[in-house]
């Protein structure tokens, strides 16, 4: 299937922008975001056991997107999908802007949020990202950094340990965090997201 429909069948039983659509892609084995291969669409739906019409697939996607809300290797196996297909073919990095959307996307808040009780972490790592990274010049705009692979999978390993502890007291220097992490990490202290590093002896009045 060409890009157009592709897309034309995503529409028919998922919704293109939101976590149906990688789980439509998942299904239908697709190498990229634009195209739907007959080999994969006709083996990924046999696979699954269900009628082959419109109708009873995007039943089968809506049971399936309740499925990430309780299953932690199934929301992985979709994280790392849309990382495979978003890059370009011959690139080995994801553009920003479509990272920042697919962020977007998997952390939604109803599927697999990510917010915690004090800190909206899914608005507070975006915001930080395009201070850092977007640039706009005249009528024209851009960003200067991409997302590497590494970068893209512990942005979700961070994002899991900042919902057990929103305080970030889990961070350390010393720890094999990104780069690009560890900076989100001081900014946050800066803008006073999350409590600033206390540093070791002080002692805290009564």
């Amino acid at each position: 299937l060409g890009v157009e429909s592709a897309v034309g069948y995503i529409s028919s039983v998922a919704n293109p922008e939101d976590y149906s659509m990688f789980v439509v892609l998942d299904i239908v084995q697709a190498e990229t975001m634009g195209q739907i291969s007959r080999t994969g669409f006709v083996k990924g739906w046999s696979q699954q056991k269900v009628a082959a019409n419109p109708k009873s697939h995007k039943a089968h996607v809506q049971r399936l997107c309740k499925q990430v809300v309780t299953d932690p290797a199934y929301f992985k196996k979709l994280y790392d999908l849309a990382f495979r297909i978003g890059k370009e073919p011959q690139q080995r990095a994801l553009d920003m802007e479509s990272a920042i959307t697919f962020w977007g996307v998997l952390f939604e808040p109803t599927m697999h949020s990510w917010r915690s009780p004090k800190v909206n972490w899914l608005e507070a790592w975006s915001g930080f990202l395009r201070g850092k990274f977007y640039v706009e010049n005249g009528n024209s705009s851009r960003w200067t950094r991409t997302v590497s692979r590494d970068l893209w999978t512990q942005t979700a390993a961070f994002a899991a340990r900042t919902m057990e502890d929103e305080s970030l007291g889990f961070w350390s220097e010393e720890q094999a965090w990104p780069g690009l992490i560890d900076e989100f990490v001081v900014w946050c202290r800066e803008k006073g997201i999350v409590p600033g590093k206390k540093e070791k002896g002080m002692e805290v009045d009564d």
